[in-house]
Parts: C-alpha cells; sequence; structure tokens
C-alpha cells in the first residue's frame, strides 16, 4: 500500500529536456561503470551450486560451476524441469538455502551489495495499478539510489531510447506483451547493473518484438554489459550468444565460449554426391538424414584419410568447417532433460562425437 501510495505523487514531467541528445546520455550513464571493470574477471561466478527443495527427492540442481565473463551474451539452456529457473532464483537472491556459492561482480550475492550490480527481468510483468509508466520508472530508479532529477533524467531517455515516449503516461498494464518487457528492462537499467539476468524475456513476444528486443540487447552488450538469457528458442540465441551453458538433469553438460573464428575447431560437414542416408563409411562416419557426415576429427590426419577415401570412391561433393549451433550441442550432449525423466544409460555411448 505504501509503495502505491508513493506512486501515486505524480512525477513533474513537464521538466523534458528536448535538446538531450539521448544516445550520448545513455553511453555516458552506462560507462561510468565501464572504465573501472576488469575485462578479465567474471561478472557472475557460480561454484557448487546445489540446491535440494527436499531430502527425499533428489536435488534440482547439483554442484554447478560457470562463469559469465564482461560483455558476454551467455545463452543459459535446458529443458523443463533441467533446473534453470532454479539457479536463476538462486542467483537473484530468491533463494538463500543453498549450498555453493555464488559471487557477483567478486561480491558474495547473499550481500545485499551484490544487488547493485545486477538486473533482473523476470518472464511475467506485474506493475502497480493507476500509475504511469513515466512515475513507474522514476520510482524504481530512485529506490536505484539515484537522486530524483537523475531519475527523471534517465526515465526519459531510456523511454525516447525505447521508443516509449508517447507512451509516458500510460498504465504499463495495458501495454503489449514486448512494450511491457521494455519496461521491465528499463527498470533494470537504471541501477546500472554490470550483469543482465533474464528468464525468457521474450515469451508470448510478436517476431518484431523480439527482434527489437535482442537488438536492444545487443547494443547493451557493446557497453560490456553481461547478459545471461534462458530460452527455449534456440535458433533465436544462437544469433547472438558468445557463451553457452547446458544443464541436463540438474547438473552441467557443457559449458564453453562460443567463437565461430577458432582454429583449433575441427569439426567438419562432409555433403555427399551419392545418397548413402543411414549408412556408415568406413564403419565410422555415420551419414545423417541430410546425406551428411557432421564429425569433431581429433587430428587432421583423420580428416584427410576420410577426405582422400571419399575422392578415391567419387563420394565427396564438398566438406567444410562446421559451426556447431546451440541445437547441435543440446542434441549431442543432453541426455536425461528434466531431473525426474530417467533414461536408461546402458544405451548411451557417451564418447559418441558424431552430429545429427
Amino acid at each position: 500500500m505504501k509503495l502505491i501510495n508513493l506512486l501515486k505523487k505524480k512525477s513533474n514531467i513537464n521538466e523534458i529536456h528536448s535538446e538531450i541528445n539521448v544516445d550520448e546520455y545513455m553511453n555516458n550513464f552506462f560507462q561510468e561503470k565501464n572504465h573501472t571493470l576488469d575485462l578479465t574477471k567474471p561478472l557472475l561466478e557460480v561454484i557448487d551450486l546445489k540446491k535440494q527443495y527436499s531430502k527425499k527427492k533428489k536435488p534440482a540442481i547439483d554442484k554447478l560451476n560457470f562463469k559469465v565473463f564482461p560483455g558476454e551474451f551467455h545463452a543459459f539452456v535446458g529443458a523443463n524441469g533441467a533446473g534453470k529457473t532454479t539457479t536463476i532464483k538462486s542467483i537473484i537472491g530468491s533463494y538463500r538455502n543453498f549450498e555453493g556459492s555464488i559471487y557477483i561482480s567478486g561480491i558474495n550475492n547473499k550481500n545485499l551489495e551484490s544487488r547493485q550490480k545486477m538486473g533482473y527481468i523476470p518472464e511475467n510483468a506485474i506493475f502497480p495499478s493507476r500509475i504511469s509508466c513515466f512515475d513507474y520508472l522514476v520510482y524504481m530508479a530512485k529506490l536505484n539510489k539515484l537522486k530524483t532529477s537523475e531519475a527523471k533524467l534517465f526515465t526519459e531517455c531510456i523511454l525516447k531510447k525505447f521508443k516509449m515516449w508517447n507512451l509516458k503516461d500510460q498504465s504499463p498494464n495495458n501495454f503489449s506483451s514486448g512494450q511491457k518487457k521494455k519496461i521491465l528492462l528499463a527498470q533494470a537499467l537504471s541501477n546500472n547493473p554490470d550483469i543482465l539476468i533474464m528468464d525468457e524475456p521474450t515469451a508470448n513476444l510478436d517476431p518484431k518484438a523480439r527482434i527489437d528486443f535482442f537488438k536492444i540487447l545487443e547494443d547493451l552488450q557493446k557497453q560490456n554489459k553481461s547478459i545471461l538469457i534462458s530460452s527455449h528458442i534456440l535458433s533465436e540465441l544462437d544469433l547472438y550468444s558468445n557463451a553457452v551453458t547446458i544443464l541436463d538433469n540438474g547438473k552441467i553438460a557443457y559449458s564453453q565460449k562460443r567463437n565461430k573464428n577458432d582454429e583449433s575447431n575441427l569439426i567438419y560437414r562432409i555433403r555427399l554426391s551419392k545418397n548413402l542416408i543411414g549408412k556408415k563409411i568406413k564403419d565410422l562416419y555415420e551419414v545423417n538424414s541430410s546425406n551428411e557426415i557432421i564429425h569433431d576429427f581429433k587430428n587432421k590426419k583423420n580428416l584427410s584419410e576420410l577426405i582422400n577415401y571419399l575422392i578415391k570412391e567419387n563420394l565427396l561433393l564438398k566438406f567444410e568447417k562446421y559451426y556447431l549451433s546451440i541445437e547441435d550441442l543440446y542434441k549431442k550432449y543432453v541426455i536425461h532433460g528434466s531431473v525426474h525423466t530417467t533414461t536408461d544409460e546402458k544405451n548411451i555411448d557417451h564418447n559418441d562425437q558424431i552430429f545429427f
């Protein structure tokens, strides 16, 4: 009730700054922290994280270890029930009772000071009733320790940046899903966080709203803001992410940076001139449903031997270095899915390096 009453105290939105350069202001606002940011140190570090809701059940997440560095667009992927939301709630402080440690910009997340280093965008947007988006954002910015004049200036600039200034007098409860997500993002950014944590932020957004939202995130990444984002739309994450962590059965199945220019990458896609779908070449290299071999070669000698064999047998159409998509990685590393899914591991070859 106190929050709603405070929000109802209208900000003087007549005090606008028509002459201000919005892009310059936003750049300066974010750059305040950049000059002190050590790009070699993680902004988020999760160490041996374990969360168990009941002693009678297996842990929802168990011994998680991963890092997010400055400027990373870090995809956080897993099936429903794999432990993504539990991990995120532990990171942002919604869960306090867990084993292990979480550090935000080097500060333990059980220390309230860590809240000043991160912003959170949940899946669902809930706003107070009968309040304009301008007044709401001004108040939230003041909670994030901006002075009233600074809070108003920030709110004006961020709404103009997000092309929502014409909606300043309207309630965010009446906005579209995409507009609501922009308000949540604006709220999180008033804190000038080092890292943004997002749980399914583009759920229920139409294609244009998704594109607009990711364009904003891409611009923030250029300001060395780190983004940890959970989403089921793997192809979408594939366009923007430069790091990925995959959860399977409450544990980390894969966590790496992604670099298309990595010279050590020896994954190749080999297209065949003859239809051999479902068969194996040299009893080792399986041909997928697209009549291709996609294989992670351990050394160049093995690659060379296969290419020479295919040329000799007149089977080679084309070969090229292949960059594994997040979907490829998911198919390769995810075995169980949910924590509560059971799988017969006897039929799983954990050393298999063939992708389908």
